[in-house]
Formats: structure tokens, C-alpha cells, sequence
């Protein structure tokens, strides 16, 4: 049996896409040990959480 995923429709795609980038940004801000920034891209991606 096989599970297909369904296609995401154009809203939640875009608030997939905005998580993404804000993860990827926080990482690299982490990794740099930009840390301030980091706490900065934070608080964004709690608010598109919710």
C-alpha cells in the first residue's frame, strides 16, 4: 500500500516556505555565532507558529 502526500495548497505552502527560510537563517546565524541575531529570527517564527 502505498501513502501519497497531498499537495499543500498555495497558503500553507507559503507558511511552509516562510518557516523554512527562517529556520535555515537561524541555523546559520547559530553557526556564526551571531547568537543576538539568532534570538532575533526567533521571535518571527513563533509568531507564524501560532
Amino acid at each position: 500500500m502505498r501513502v501519497y502526500k497531498k499537495p499543500l495548497d498555495a497558503d500553507k505552502q507559503e507558511l511552509s516556505d516562510k518557516l523554512k527560510n527562517l529556520r535555515e537563517q537561524k541555523i546559520d546565524a547559530v553557526q556564526s555565532q551571531l547568537f543576538e541575531k539568532a534570538a532575533q529570527i526567533r521571535g518571527p517564527r513563533k509568531s507564524l507558529i501560532r
